[in-house]
């Protein structure tokens, strides 16, 4: 989830998956899967909440995903 400042959005997501490079994962091509949610501005309080899981190796994300 993604909490701007305003109305205007000047974060792009793919910056935070370069930013948890290192911490999260090797390389942001790890990522499988990401699902980006804009929340309602908060101008008190701007943020990113974030949640990493790991698929285990032969899990299908998109049946975990229910897609």
């Amino acid at each position: 989830m993604i909490y701007y400042r305003s109305r205007r959005p000047d974060l792009d997501e793919s910056l935070i998956l370069d930013v948890l490079e290192g911490f999260a994962y090797g390389n942001d091509r790890q990522v499988e899967w990401k699902d980006v949610r804009r929340g309602l501005t908060d101008k008190r309080e701007p943020r990113v909440e974030i949640l990493v899981e790991l698929v285990p190796a032969g899990d299908d994300w998109r049946v975990l995903a229910g897609q």
